[in-house]
Order: structure tokens, then C-alpha cells, then sequence
């Protein structure tokens, strides 16, 4: 394959976003009266947007929020999101190494998130690596989101590329799905938040180390 740009998902691909969610939404859920979540009950909530996340997270420790309650929620939520990003979230090992092989080696690096446009923005700048990456496609700057391809497609006609130039870097199972419905081959990798078995979610290539990537693009069909 003749790659000329890759793209990325963040949380569980680039970042360890788990203590980051552990912190924030659970401080949150304690000081609205709620029982705080465990890891395995949040990485289940990491499946669309950081809305959905909070919406879920009130509802299983709850009664709902309404709408009024959820807007409030909400602003508190993305003020300590998006300042705690540095301190409690980490690159996962090898991906500065890795993000600099591919620039070096003329691989545009994009985005493609369900994250908030600032909140993307933030966590990659705090960890040291927003300069790499010439896109961001958040969930607020397309028509719809992941797993939808029109979150995809959009991201690649805002980067001038076909379907055949780009490779979708994820680790769950929407980025699959949104990698196969647009046509562009997919890389998964092994350690992030899937929902199923990595194994079983029909990537075109499955790799447990991050640094393993530019190998990984140069197997590609």
C-alpha cells in the first residue's frame, strides 16, 4: 500500500485516557451523591461521545439527569477534563517514537475522534504531541460521528485523500466499523478499550505495540 497519511483515534490508541475518566467523572459522580465507577464499568460507557459517557454514568448510579442538571454536569465535567488531561492520562509507550518515524518517513498524521474539538486538542498539546498531527476531525466539526463513515469521509476530503491513500488507526470496535464502511484498511491495536476480543473485530492488520505501526503500514495490500 502506498500510504500517504495514517489516522488516528485517541483514547486507548494514542492514550491512556482510563485514569483520567476514573478521576474526573468519578470526583463528579461523588459530589452529586452517586457511587463512584470502576474501570472495567467505565471502559464499558467508552462507545461514543463524552455526552453519552456522562448521561450513562448518572444513569446507572441513579436516577437520570434532566436536561437542566445534565448542562450544569456537563460545563463542570469538561472544565476538569480538559485541565487534568496531563496529569492523569499518558502515551501509551512508543508513540512519540513512532508518530516522528512516520512524519519523518511523509505520512500526514490526522485525527478522527469523538471527542470535543478543544478536549482533542488539549490532551494531545499537554502530552507533547499535537504538533504532529496537521487535522483534527473532532465530533463537533463533522456531520455526524464514529462509527458512522460520514465522520471518515469527511476527514479525508478535508484532507484532500481517496479512501486508498489513508490507514485508520484505532483500538475499537467503531473504528473498525467506520474504517470498513469508508473503504479505508484499518489497523487495530491490541491493548485499548474494544468492546469485543481485538482478535475478533476483523482489522486488516491486529499489533500489540504501538511501535510496531510503520512495519504494520508497509504490510498492507
Amino acid at each position: 500500500m502506498h500510504c500517504r497519511a495514517a489516522l488516528f483515534d485517541i483514547d486507548g490508541t494514542l492514550v491512556n485516557s482510563l485514569p483520567l475518566y476514573e478521576a474526573t467523572l468519578n470526583a463528579l459522580l461523588v459530589e452529586e451523591g452517586r457511587t463512584p465507577l470502576d474501570g472495567p464499568a467505565i471502559v464499558a460507557l467508552f462507545q461514543d461521545t463524552v455526552e453519552y459517557i456522562l448521561r450513562q454514568a448518572f444513569a446507572i448510579t441513579g436516577e437520570p439527569l434532566d436536561e437542566e442538571a445534565f448542562r450544569r454536569i456537563h460545563a463542570r465535567f469538561m472544565v476538569n477534563y480538559e485541565e487534568n488531561g496531563g496529569k492523569y492520562a499518558e502515551l501509551y509507550p512508543g508513540v512519540p517514537e513512532t508518530l516522528e518515524s512516520l512524519s519523518q518517513a511523509g505520512i500526514r498524521l490526522g485525527i478522527v475522534t469523538n471527542r470535543p474539538h478543544m478536549a482533542a486538542t488539549r490532551i494531545l498539546k499537554d502530552l507533547g504531541v499535537l504538533h504532529y498531527f496537521s487535522n483534527i476531525f473532532s465530533v463537533d466539526n463533522v456531520t455526524k460521528r464514529k462509527p458512522d463513515p460520514a465522520h471518515l469521509f469527511e476527514t479525508l476530503e478535508g484532507m484532500a485523500l481517496t479512501p486508498r491513500d489513508a490507514v485508520m488507526v484505532g483500538d475499537h470496535d467503531m473504528d473498525v466499523l467506520v474504517a470498513k464502511r469508508a473503504g479505508v484498511p484499518v489497523i487495530l491495536v491490541s491493548y485499548g478499550y474494544a468492546k469485543a476480543p481485538p482478535a475478533t473485530l476483523d482489522a486488516d492488520i491486529l499489533i500489540d505495540r504501538f511501535q510496531d505501526l510503520p512495519e504494520a503500514i508497509h504490510r498492507l495490500p
